[in-house]
């Protein structure tokens, strides 16, 4: 709110994603903020989330082609495939990182074998529910913070940088080598 005021912002847009989706009190606490800062707060469907997603990640020069954007978030998870024309597919999946930490890995066991065998089947179910079937070479672009701290560990990157990890090209070899 202060940078929102600080800035002189004219229209401010709010929108909550798969948290506000899934919480039992997402409309209490709506309300409450929207009492507080006099925002109207949109909560976004899965889908209206992934295609937002996928805006923002068609930059000029991929505008024209096909791509597959990958949202991977704490709660959920988007795939879109399209391009600036037209969306071929887009799904939202009860699949985050947070909440397979949660399901999986209670009370910060270590991760052991059985969690993770565990988890992947989860995310298998989950993928199954997919029944597009998926262009074999494709531009995958994938956002948020997992794909960007695969990118971090990968190229070395200490302290955080966008520079130093935006725009990354990561091959699945690459992240398949990430040691847990």
């Amino acid at each position: 709110a202060r940078i929102i005021n600080d800035s002189k912002c004219e229209h401010v847009i709010v929108s909550a994603t798969n948290a506000f989706r899934i919480a039992k009190n997402a409309l209490l606490i709506k309300k409450f903020l929207e009492d507080k800062y006099k925002w109207s707060i949109y909560i976004l469907t899965g889908e209206e989330e992934a295609w937002i997603s996928f805006l923002g990640a068609i930059v000029p020069e991929y505008q024209s082609d096909t791509s597959l954007l990958i949202d991977i978030g704490g709660g959920s998870t988007e795939i879109v495939l399209g391009d600036i024309q037209k969306i071929v597919f887009r799904r939202s999946l009860q699949l985050g990182v947070v909440s397979l930490k949660e399901l999986f890995l209670l009370n910060h066991e270590l991760i052991s074998d059985k969690s993770i065998e565990l988890a992947r089947k989860h995310i298998v179910g989950k993928l199954s529910e997919i029944q597009q079937v998926m262009p074999t070479y494709i531009r995958t672009l994938a956002v948020a913070g997992t794909p960007t701290t695969l990118s971090a560990i990968i190229n070395g990157v200490k302290n955080y940088s966008n520079e130093l990890v935006n725009n990354t090209i990561l091959a699945l070899e690459q992240v398949a080598d990430v040691s847990l």
